[in-house]
């Protein structure tokens, strides 16, 4: 995460363009994301993946939200992190901990808009939330 151009600390989004073909108001999704702990703790080689609807979405023919150590090829831009396979750096990948102890332990399910486009209406349902040690894909309509 690097520090936006006020000086805060806000996150590196994913998806950095808003009109997303994979997400829209329209319909149901399914949004799945793993997050691999950094081993050992000094090293930066943690790992994070986002799923929609069972995709690992690419760009430029490159996989692009899953991120770690070295991959993907990009650059950063201010605050985000843009994906560019003509680039010669690397994301330097995650370091969630700094001792061996800290592992997950903790869910939070939230929506966080700070500038929305005039008459945009921000909400968001969940529903199924699944924590898993490994990847289980989209839940089909016959599973429940």
């Amino acid at each position: 995460m690097r520090k936006h151009g006020n000086g805060a600390f806000w996150g590196t989004p994913f998806l950095q363009d808003a009109s997303s073909p994979w997400i829209s108001g329209e319909k149901w999704i399914c949004v799945e994301m793993m997050i691999k702990l950094n081993d050992p703790p000094e090293r930066k080689n943690g790992e994070q993946a986002f799923w929609i609807d069972g995709k690992l979405i690419g760009h430029e023919g490159r996989i692009i939200n899953h991120i770690g150590h070295e991959f993907p090829w990009g650059k950063w831009k201010g605050d985000g992190w843009s994906a560019d396979s003509k680039s010669q750096e690397s994301l330097e990948g995650f370091a969630w901990r700094s001792i061996p102890e800290s592992n997950i332990n903790y869910l939070w399910t939230c929506l966080c808009i700070t500038k929305a486009r005039e008459g945009h209406f921000s909400r968001i349902w969940f529903n199924r939330i699944v924590v898993a040690a490994e990847y289980i894909g989209p839940i089909q309509a016959s599973d429940h």
